[in-house]
């Protein structure tokens, strides 16, 4: 029953927090990562247009709040020009997003087990 509820909220709440770390990324923060020596030419053309801004929003929320993710493209540093308020941000929703994430993957493949398991009754 956690689990679902955990979805549920997930389902509510994830969508609106993600676009708010959308909208509120610095400019700063952008103009100096999301450059050719860390993308490619056809990447910042690409991820610059709607909806491929979402992806660009993922990438660099992920390096903030887990700079280890950022070894390939050498932005292990990056977190530290991102403002404070931003890293905790981008924390919290990584972490909010795989917890919850997470119970709503094992809610649903719960709810196909308990149907086939009906099913097959």
């Amino acid at each position: 029953m956690t689990t679902m509820w955990g979805g549920i909220i997930f389902l509510a709440t994830g969508p609106a927090i993600f676009l708010a770390l959308h909208f509120l990324m610095p400019k700063q923060f952008l103009e100096k990562y999301f450059t050719s020596p860390f993308f490619q030419i056809w990447e910042i053309n690409a991820f610059n247009i709607f909806p491929s801004t979402f992806m660009r929003t993922v990438m660099l929320t992920g390096v903030i709040a887990f700079p280890k993710l950022g070894k390939k493209r050498k932005l292990t540093d990056a977190h530290l020009d991102a403002p404070l308020w931003y890293k905790i941000f981008s924390k919290t929703y990584w972490i909010y997003f795989l917890t919850l994430g997470g119970l709503f993957v094992i809610s649903l493949i719960g709810l196909v087990a308990y149907t086939v398991a009906i099913d097959n009754l």
